[in-house]
């Protein structure tokens, strides 16, 4: 969960450029003509989020508008994603920091995700606060994920800063094999809506499946560092892991490195040789 800044886009500046491509002249007018409610919408989205408060988001369909929703929602995939106006979905793909999905923080950025989904929201298809660099998986997992319950929402990295809180836990199971196990924990300084929102997260992107496999991939390694610090004593080899654990809170206080290396510093028997049966 990784927050990102977008870049400064007028909605209306983006979505009149759309509409300006289409090519039959009845439908392109119809859609121009749409346009001072698109920006109207996309205040009052920008104005919301910066509350938590999407899930109050408007019924679109209460808007009168000249063009047929549907036709608004085709505007991304016809002209914004593969028309002339790619540039703009290209810029946007590019907020996101190294390539790396803001979403579950291991996959790389592949696609645009409509946080409030295109098929109940056609209006705001290509404005840009909607628009989220993601990768495929979770594009994928949220799909048309949608509620009107303000705790049912997934992070927005445009708007949620979550960094001040260690939300993401792990614990180290030993049966039947050496394994990490990744849920959200319940940190005494997070507010009771950020806990839920953020298991909303975790079980929508299916995030403690993914966070367990790149988790166990890591184990040999760790293993092996283990066991060079261990020629100078236990303390050394919790010593080791809390330096890890520092380094990942510093790059991901969310991420599911940051959560494995503070609970093996945490686990006497882990520390104390349990990492030999790995």
């Amino acid at each position: 969960m990784r927050r990102l800044v977008p870049a400064a886009r007028d909605p209306r500046a983006v979505f009149d450029a759309c509409a300006e491509r289409t090519q039959n002249a009845a439908l392109r007018t119809q859609l121009l003509a749409c346009g001072p409610t698109i920006a109207l919408l996309a205040n009052e989205y920008e104005e919301l989020a910066k509350n938590s408060a999407l899930n109050t988001f408007s019924d679109t369909e209460l808007y009168p508008l000249p063009a047929p929703r549907k036709e608004l929602g085709e505007l991304y995939a016809r002209v914004l994603r593969d028309g002339g106006e790619r540039p703009t979905y290209d810029s946007i793909m590019q907020l996101a920091h190294q390539s790396i999905c803001p979403q579950c923080g291991i996959g790389r950025v592949r696609t645009l995700d409509h946080y409030l989904p295109k098929g109940r929201f056609p209006e705001l298809a290509v404005v840009p606060l909607n628009l989220v660099p993601t990768c495929r998986d979770c594009n994928f997992d949220k799909n048309e994920h949608h509620s009107s319950d303000e705790g049912d929402y997934v992070f927005h990295p445009y708007f949620d800063d979550w960094d001040q809180y260690r939300l993401v836990s792990a614990t180290i199971a030993y049966q039947p094999y050496v394994s990490i196990k990744y849920s959200i924990g319940s940190p005494h300084n997070a507010p009771p809506i950020v806990i839920t929102r953020a298991t909303t997260h975790f079980r929508v992107l299916n995030l403690a499946a993914l966070y367990s496999m790149n988790a166990g991939a890591s184990l040999a390694e760790i293993k092996v560092n283990c066991l060079r610090a261990s020629t100078q004593g236990a303390a050394l080899v919790r010593d080791y892991l809390r330096d890890q654990e520092d380094a990942a809170v510093r790059s991901a206080p969310n991420g599911w490195r940051a959560a494995m290396y503070s609970a093996m510093a945490k686990d006497d028997a882990f520390w104390n040789g349990a990492y030999n049966l790995i």
